[in-house]
């Protein structure tokens, strides 16, 4: 054998023993990338879920059953008190007041409906990366104070305890939630009987306990797509948190009508001219 055709030979060896090497140490590499990734995730939602608790207190945000609660909660994206903005003479545009509007509508009877669609909100808040832009909107109606935060896909309900009677350090009745729920929500069901059962509420409800009658653990496996069909809720040491979707069927698409738009607000609140879009703050540092 020929020098050359020996060292064709080698280099030939050498080609195949590093492309086997790399297809056995890949998926090592691939691996070690994917667990690092997994690792920083995990720290983000502890991030997340403890911020939360901060807010609303012990409730386990990480549950699976019988809905996703965390990823229901991330559709708010709830945020510190002191992190909302007041809203002044800031205004929002129409497009916005239509948007709140026709949801009000959607979720409130008419008696405990807040005036979304003439009445500019109290606090903003304009998120960073993939935070979420809020509205909080308070109100009273037939003796009760309502607090509101909104994002583009989720109103996230929140009664005072003392005026609405849901008082959570004593333990909530599940007979007084369900009656609280059908008198101020525009849920299908003729009673508060029906409405406990379908809701699986138990004779009393305390801080943590979640509530829901939604049949699937999150909303894109819910078709048809019915807000009423999946609201959320859980008790905090705040009271009652009770979160409606903006979702709703659309017969033209098999896929529901649901914003996912973190930054719903961009270029929609304004500075008191009307006409200067308020700035967003600028993305923290890495």
């Amino acid at each position: 054998m020929s020098k050359h055709r020996f060292t064709i030979k080698w280099n030939i060896r050498c080609v195949i023993i590093i492309l086997f090497a790399s297809l056995v140490a890949g998926p090592a590499w691939a691996d070690d990338a994917q667990e690092e990734k997994n690792k920083a995730n995990a720290a983000k939602k502890k991030e997340m879920v403890d911020a939360w608790q901060r807010i609303f207190g012990p409730v386990d945000f990480s549950l699976e059953e019988p809905v996703g609660l965390f990823d229901i909660v991330l559709y708010v994206w709830p945020q510190p008190a002191e992190a909302l903005q007041e809203m002044g003479d800031n205004q929002l545009t129409a497009q916005i007041f239509q948007y709140n509007a026709k949801w009000a509508k959607h979720f409130f009877k008419e008696a405990y409906r807040p005036n979304v669609e003439k009445v500019q909100p109290n606090r903003y808040f304009l998120g960073t990366g993939h935070e979420k832009d809020l509205l909080e909107y308070r109100w009273q109606a037939e003796g009760v104070k309502f607090r509101t935060i909104e994002s583009a896909g989720v109103t996230l309900l929140m009664p005072d305890p003392a005026s609405s009677g849901l008082k959570p350090e004593a333990g909530i009745a599940g007979k007084d939630l369900a009656e609280f729920l059908l008198k101020v929500l525009d849920l299908p069901y003729p009673t508060a009987d029906e409405l406990s059962k379908d809701f699986k509420l138990p004779a009393t409800l305390k801080v943590g306990d979640v509530f829901t009658n939604a049949k699937k653990r999150h909303p894109l496996m819910a078709a048809p797509y019915q807000w009423e069909k999946f609201v959320v809720g859980f008790v905090g040491t705040n009271g009652v948190n009770i979160m409606c979707l903006k979702i709703e069927h659309n017969p033209h698409s098999p896929r529901m009508g649901f914003s996912f738009n973190p930054h719903w607000l961009e270029g929609q609140l304004l500075k008191p001219d009307g006409k200067t879009p308020l700035n967003r703050p600028a993305e923290p540092a890495q």
